[in-house]
């Protein structure tokens, strides 16, 4: 598939269909967590990416066939989809030909423009992000696109609100000593309130970030601002693995496709496609001697990473 990723189980939407709408890494940010790595065209220009026929008709054959084993269909990106001009467009005929709920993942940079507000419109869910409030925190946890400024995402976010009549579920993820500090919390706190999700979930580090020292909370940490930032705000666990009964077969291509989004350890794999543990121990060594994979150990984790020089080939694969 050239435009769809998954099935993967998602810590926010279950079992979830993913939509590309562009090719890694097109962003308006480069954030010092993101675990696609660096931004390597950092951009606020708006176009067609990726052909919406050629995303439309992949979306349809897929949902024709085996819409019945997903929870959502998620237009998202090795980016930030909103980039691509024509996701209002995509959003309306998923909508059309899914009879599973449709979301969008955005990092909120853009919705200062009404025309992407109105593209997101018909989704059922928007999942916008809001990881800091004061302009400095946010460069440097963010590091956007010079014209981009904060300021310009808080008006976005709560003019969508106003405008949006589905669920709004908004994610921030901390990272140690940047953005966790009790004054940034109450700046949040304060926008959030304007800004009235539906849910605002908190997030952290799990995976190896583009930069080093981009750190994650414990647990006990979050916990203690969530209870700071109220009712509507919750902790985003790992996803637990689906059993389905019986495993599959195993996929190399599925699983390069997989390491071309982000990087997972075994029991992520195993977790996501349904694979026997022992099949993905034998395959990921396979893989790592033919070069195609490698493994990185983060936060006391072993990551399987797809190295630079195949970074293409892996994402081809989809």
């Amino acid at each position: 598939m050239a435009f769809l990723f998954g099935p993967v189980s998602s810590r926010r939407l279950g079992l979830s269909l993913g939509v590309d709408l562009l090719p890694p890494k097109i962003c308006t940010f480069d954030c010092i967590y993101c675990e696609i790595g660096r931004t390597t065209l950092r951009t606020a220009r708006r176009k067609e990416y990726v052909p919406t026929s050629g995303v439309l008709k992949e979306a349809e054959n897929y949902l024709q066939s085996k819409a019945a084993k997903i929870d959502y269909v998620t237009v998202t990106a090795s980016g930030e989809p909103t980039l691509h001009s024509k996701i209002g467009d995509i959003v309306s005929r998923l909508k059309d030909v899914s009879p599973k709920p449709v979301a969008v993942i955005t990092n909120s940079s853009l919705l200062h423009l009404p025309e992407v507000r109105q593209a997101l419109l018909k989704a059922d869910v928007v999942l916008p992000s809001l990881d800091a409030v004061r302009p400095e925190t946010f460069r440097r946890i963010n590091r956007p696109i010079r014209s981009i400024r904060i300021e310009q995402i808080i008006s976005g976010l709560k003019d969508l609100r106003q405008e949006y009549t589905g669920q709004l579920w908004l994610e921030i993820l901390f990272v140690q000593g940047i953005n966790d500090r009790p004054e940034e919390v109450e700046e949040l706190q304060k926008a959030l309130q304007a800004i009235q999700p539906d849910r605002i979930q908190l997030n952290t580090v799990d995976r190896p970030p583009a930069e080093d020292y981009a750190a994650p909370l414990s647990s006990a940490r979050l916990e203690t601002i969530r209870e700071v930032l109220g009712e509507r705000a919750e902790v985003i666990v790992d996803f637990k693995r689906r059993i389905q009964q019986g495993f599959r077969p195993v996929v190399e291509s599925e699983i390069l496709a997989m390491l071309a989004r982000r990087p997972c350890t075994a029991e992520d794999i195993c977790g996501l496609l349904n694979v026997s543990p022992d099949d993905i121990s034998a395959v990921m060594e396979s893989l790592i001697k033919k070069h195609r994979a490698q493994c990185k150990t983060y936060d006391r984790r072993n990551f399987y990473i797809i190295p630079e020089l195949n970074l293409d080939l892996g994402r081809k694969r989809l």
